[in-house]
């Protein structure tokens, strides 16, 4: 009897927690999507892009590891040439980077984003990431980046966003 309600509690807690983690996420995504509309209000299918694509990926279990953290910062970006998305998510203990094409995701990419590109999010240095966009992207073609960090302080949740064309500095970015 007593093993029974040992299995019973922690089926209990395990479900319980699963469900706090994915709650949490739908949360942070719906308030990420209204940043990144406040942004570009245009592009009202944001909302069935990265948003949806968050949603499938937290299907998939994908943000759990994120469940403690204080800070959260995304990268996303869409390929308009071959309808690739491409994604980062990180914290100090934790990072995903994926594509998602076609339906299927692939999380065994790497440098989705650059390292510096990252670190400019981390500091939350608008000034340099637009600076940077200015000098640095003079591709034919840069992806729109939108840039996000979420602040997770007790229940309460503070989004920032921006958005920004791809650069990169050959010298910096190998």
């Amino acid at each position: 009897m007593l093993r029974m309600r040992i299995i019973l509690l922690g089926f209990i807690i395990f479900f319980g927690s699963n469900t706090y983690s994915q709650d949490m996420f739908k949360t942070i995504s719906k308030k990420l999507y209204k940043c990144q509309l406040r942004i570009k209000p245009k592009e009202k299918d944001l909302k069935s892009s990265f948003y949806e694509i968050r949603m499938k990926m937290d299907s998939l279990n994908k943000f759990n590891s994120f469940e403690h953290e204080d800070t959260i910062y995304f990268l996303e970006s869409y390929g308009i040439e071959d309808g690739t998305y491409y994604g980062k998510i990180w914290s100090k203990n934790n990072e995903i980077e994926y594509t998602y094409y076609q339906g299927n995701f692939d999380f065994n990419q790497e440098k989705v984003f650059t390292q510096y590109t990252c670190k400019l999010i981390e500091a939350w240095n608008i000034a340099a990431i637009h600076n940077e966009e200015n000098i640095n992207s003079t591709m034919t073609s840069p992806l729109t980046i939108f840039g996000s960090k979420i602040i997770l302080k007790k229940s309460k949740i503070k989004v920032k966003c921006v958005k920004f064309k791809e650069f990169y500095n050959l010298e910096r970015d190998r």
